[in-house]
């Protein structure tokens, strides 16, 4: 709601909301509840709070992260990644026989977390710093290990959207850069 009913305060508060989740993500899922299963939780966890330090910064403290909800390419792109990271997601976990408490909610687990980002941060309205991109990629692009090791098949939508965000973002900001360069002169 914050994205569509802008205020002056509205992009701080959802970068503060997305370090939430993804301080949430790092505490509560991997040091705490995941830190039996797997040898390495503490750098997971770790990446995970570093992110929620820099949408912290970057969106919160410095305001470099803008967000406003257009009815174009990134902003539909972005509500699509939304609405399977909140409902998708666990729908597909449902049909594919897991329930509560199998069921891995956004806002609680990494995977349709990172994917929610990945689509909020389509609906940024110009350039941010590359930086906060680079942690939500790489965990999007690794979504192939749980995909296909572990059998968890909602994580394909991981992998889609670190490609879209990638390929979207990077194409927008490029074509920002040179718009900015052609206006300035040489």
């Amino acid at each position: 709601m914050l994205a569509f009913f802008r205020t002056n305060r509205s992009s701080r508060s959802i970068s503060a909301i997305l370090a939430f989740f993804y301080g949430w993500v790092g505490i509560q899922f991997y040091l705490v509840f995941i830190k039996e299963f797997m040898p390495v939780p503490m750098v997971f966890g770790s990446l995970f709070i570093a992110q929620a330090l820099i949408f912290i910064f970057e969106g919160s403290v410095r305001n470099r992260i803008s967000f406003d909800v257009k009815a174009n390419i990134y902003g539909l792109t972005g509500a699509l990644l939304i609405f399977y990271a909140i409902f998708g997601y666990q729908a597909l976990e449902y049909i594919l026989g897991r329930g509560y408490p199998e069921i891995l909610s956004f806002g609680m687990f990494p995977c349709p977390t990172v994917i929610f980002s990945l689509g909020i941060l389509l609906w940024t309205k110009k350039k941010f710093p590359g930086y906060i991109l680079i942690f939500p990629i790489i965990n999007a692009l690794s979504g192939f290990i749980p995909a296909f090791m572990i059998g968890i098949i909602e994580d394909i939508g991981l992998i889609i959207s670190g490609l879209l965000a990638l390929s979207l973002l990077g194409s927008r900001d490029k074509y920002l850069i040179f718009r900015k360069i052609k206006k300035e002169g040489p």
